[in-house]
This record gives structure tokens, sequence and C-alpha cells, in this order.
């Protein structure tokens, strides 16, 4: 294994620019990718099929996530970060003009399914991997700044969606943010991202060394696998990635079937998204200073939170309803900042890499079955009760599986062993 020769490491350090044009790409992928639920009740209603049937699109769209995510690093290896990102950006665009087109479930599932792919390519995975390369000092805290851009971007997008919908019609919605997708991103990421330091010459921040690797040892399948502690880190970010896009997908939802009217539920579901984008870097400086372990902790109980203030919002109390909107912008970081701070705290930089992407691909491989249980159970019960209760209780049981592939980690099993060395 080769490390890249450094041949001038005296240039203005180009990693922020960097982030700024990671930032604006997710601002609008992961915006965009997050308004389905803006749309949902309009398509039931206009095409007239059931809503566990049209959630089975984000069955489609979460396991070719998975699938993407789990081929990430051979993809990045092959062609780079920045075309990947740009190929995951224009399919953002493309399954927005696919939604809009379509007439029929299987049309709405092809859509999914290259939405699936757009948010394994262009969103929070890809930026965790690409602002890695260019950071070891302030790693958490710029990726989890950069990450609140998601949260904005929701909003944002939320927004755009709903008084698009509202002016003209859920259809034409479509087309407006696919066209603002493709207009944004392309020149962005051709102009601001950079596949990593080495090859213009610098160092990451805070790096002695080049830290891409030139040539790398072909590996067959994942070391870490044969694990305890893979596993159980796997299965906790399984169970905690249905947690923030479900309710997201589903919150607009619940709160027009206890009355609210559409625009003003898209209203609060900005309002959240907005909110939410204060939960990331407020995340990544506490996970700095706490450690992972405790800030997951945080995290899940005030999704447990948001989920008791979403059923007692059933009387649209607007105390109660802007409680869940603040304790699920608060918790709005565990599935897109999880999966980068659990991976460097269970394996360490040497893995990050190679495994983020197979932690990100489970986490959003799980939302697959729960959205489609969700509206499953909405379907058979007329109540989104039984769904916030399975909510709660898979935030629980994720928690404990991290904390437990945590202890059995080789980073803990390190810690412990140098802590020992200076006793």
């Amino acid at each position: 294994m080769m490390e890249v020769s450094i041949v001038e490491t005296s240039k203005k350090f180009t990693g922020y620019t960097v982030a700024v044009g990671v930032s604006l790409t997710i601002f609008v992928t992961t915006g965009a990718l997050g308004t389905f639920g803006v749309f949902l009740p309009h398509i039931v209603k206009d095409l007239g099929f059931p809503v566990a049937a049209v959630a089975f699109m984000a069955t489609c769209a979460s396991t070719f996530c998975f699938l993407t995510n789990s081929i990430m690093s051979k993809v990045i290896d092959r062609i780079g970060p920045k075309l990947t990102m740009l190929i995951g950006a224009l399919l953002c665009a493309l399954h927005y003009v696919i939604y809009g087109s379509a007439t029929s479930l299987p049309i709405i599932y092809i859509g999914g399914a290259m939405g699936g792919i757009s948010m394994g390519l262009a969103t929070s995975a890809m930026a965790s991997i690409v602002l890695t390369r260019w950071f070891v000092a302030k790693r958490e805290v710029v990726i989890g700044t950069v990450m609140a851009t998601i949260g904005f971007g929701g909003s944002a997008f939320a927004f755009i969606a709903g008084q698009s919908i509202a002016a003209f019609g859920w259809r034409s919605a479509y087309y407006i943010i696919a066209a603002i997708i493709a207009i944004i991103t392309v020149p962005v990421i051709l102009i601001l991202v950079k596949d990593s330091p080495e090859k213009i010459g610098q160092l990451p921040l805070g790096a002695d060394s080049a830290v891409v690797v030139e040539k790398k040892v072909k590996e067959k399948g994942v070391p870490e696998a044969k694990t305890p502690c893979f596993w159980m880190v796997y299965i906790g970010m399984f169970f905690i990635g249905s947690l923030s896009p479900s309710i997201k997908f589903f919150m607009t939802s619940c709160w027009q079937g206890y009355g609210m009217d559409p625009v003003v539920s898209a209203n609060y579901l900005s309002l959240a998204l907005l909110l939410g984008a204060v939960g990331f870097p407020l995340a990544g400086g506490i996970a700095q200073k706490i450690g992972t372990r405790r800030t997951l902790t945080f995290l899940v109980a005030v999704f447990c939170l948001c989920m008791l203030f979403m059923y007692l919002s059933s009387s649209l109390n607007p105390v109660y309803i802007v409680l869940a909107a603040v304790c699920y912008a608060l918790s709005f970081p565990s599935q897109h900042l999880t999966s980068s701070l659990t991976t460097m705290e269970a394996f360490g930089p040497k893995a990050y890499g190679r495994l983020l992407g197979v932690f990100h691909g489970g986490a959003m491989f799980s939302s697959a079955f729960t959205s489609l249980i969700i509206g499953a159970l909405k379907d058979a019960t007329g109540s989104y009760t039984p769904a916030l209760i399975l909510l709660s209780i898979t935030a629980v049981v994720s928690l404990i599986f991290l904390l437990i592939g945590f202890k059995l980690s080789p980073v803990e099993k390190e810690r412990q062993l140098n802590a020992n060395a200076n006793v």
C-alpha cells in the first residue's frame, strides 16, 4: 500500500471551499428527497391508491439506497467522489420528473428506486466521505455543521413543495423541484467539489501525511463483518435508520389525519426541518465534547419525546404541535449524522471509508420496511398511534445495540490497553 506523494503543501487550504460545495449539494438533494410526505396525500387522492401501496415507493428507494451504499467505496475508487456526487444529483432531478409523470404504481416505484440511488450517491454518506478526506482536525464539528444544511434544505423544499402544489398542482410542483435541483447542483459540484487534498498537492486539515492512498490492496468483502462488534453496530444502525426518515415521511400525513390543513402541515414540517438545521452542528459539537455514546443517548431520548408529542398533537393543540416539531428537530441528526459518528467511534479512521457506506446503507434500508409497516398499520387501524409506539421502541432498541457494539469495538479495546499501560 503506497501513499500519494505530496508535491506541495503551501497552497491555501481548499477544504473549506469543498465543504461549502458539499453543503450546497446536500442542501438541495436531501432537502428535495425529503418532500415525498408533502406530496403523499395529493398522490393518494388524485390517483386513488391506498397509502400503503404508495408508501411502497419508500421501500424501493431505501432498498436501492442500501444497495448503492454497499458498493459506494468501489464506485468512489473507480470514478472519484466528485463524479459520483454529480451522477447522484442528476438522478435526483430525473427521478422527480418521473414522479411528476407517474400514472401508475410501477412508475412511482421506478422513480423511488432512482431516488434511492441518488440518496446513496449525493446525500449525507457521500458528504461524510468527502469531508473525512479533507479534515482530520475538527472533523466532527465540520461534518455536523455541513449536515445542518439538510435541515435548512428540508425546510426550504417542504415550503416550496407545499406552495407549488397549492399554486400549480402536484405534478407541476415535481417538475419545478427537478429544475431547481439540476440548476443548482451541477455547477456547484463541477466548480467547488474536489476529490481529495492529495490530488491538488495539499494535506487534510490536521494531518501530517497523506490520507488517500494511491493504490489499495484488493480486498474480498468486509473483514470487520466477521466480528460481533460489526453486527451489533450494523443492527443498531439498521434500527436507528428508521427513525428520522419514517416520521418525516408521515409527519404531515399524520397531522392531516388529525384534521390539519395540508398547507399548514407542510409549513409545520418546514419549521421542524428549519429548527433541525440547528441540531446538526449542535450534535457534532456535543459529540466532540461529551462523546458519541452520550450524544446518541440524548438524541434517542428526544426522539421518544417527539413521538409522545405527536400523539398529543391529535387535539391540534399548537403547543403540542410545536413541541413535536422542536423535539423532531433536535433528534433529526439521529439518522444522517449517526452513521458517521458510530463508524468513527467503533472502528476509527482506518476503516471509516470502507464501512461508512455499509452502515449508512443499513440505516437507509430499514426505513424501507418501516415506511411499509407504518403505512400498513395506518390502513389497518385508521390511526398513526401504533406506528408512534413502534418507532419509540425501535429507538430504544437501536441505542442498546449501538452501545453494546461500542463496548466490543477495536477502538474501545485499544483505549483500554492504553489506559492499562498508563496505570
